[in-house]
């Protein structure tokens, strides 16, 4: 399957899946409340289409493009673009232990994909 096609897939169905379960969490009403929320709208529809969409797509393009392991390296590189932009969008300072988090998560990644 394409890439693009497959993200659709992906989100669609993330999305069917999470409709499915806010009756059983008691959350429909105030969910559909923050449709009317034009600014909310906005950041959530713009959030969507730049996370989800945009990352599962350009990933599925990296997967088709090169080596699953080296791919896979790289798309495990995320949490170390996380500690700058947490910093940056809300003043979090990054501690010791994200440090050690993110070399264990890539290292892990890098040492089973590039064997």
């Amino acid at each position: 399957m394409e890439p693009f096609p497959a993200t659709v897939v992906r989100v669609a169905t993330a999305a069917v899946g999470i409709w499915c379960l806010l009756p059983a969490l008691g959350a429909v009403r105030n969910t559909l409340r923050g449709f009317t929320d034009r600014r909310a709208m906005t950041i959530i529809v713009c959030g969507t289409i730049v996370g989800p969409v945009v990352g599962i797509w350009t990933s599925m393009i990296a997967l088709a493009g090169v080596e699953s392991g080296i791919a896979s390296a790289l798309i495990s590189t995320s949490p170390i673009m996380m500690i700058p932009m947490a910093f940056l969008a809300y003043g979090e300072r990054p501690t010791l232990r994200a440090f050690v988090g993110t070399a264990i998560a890539v290292g892990g990644i890098t040492l089973l994909m590039c064997r």
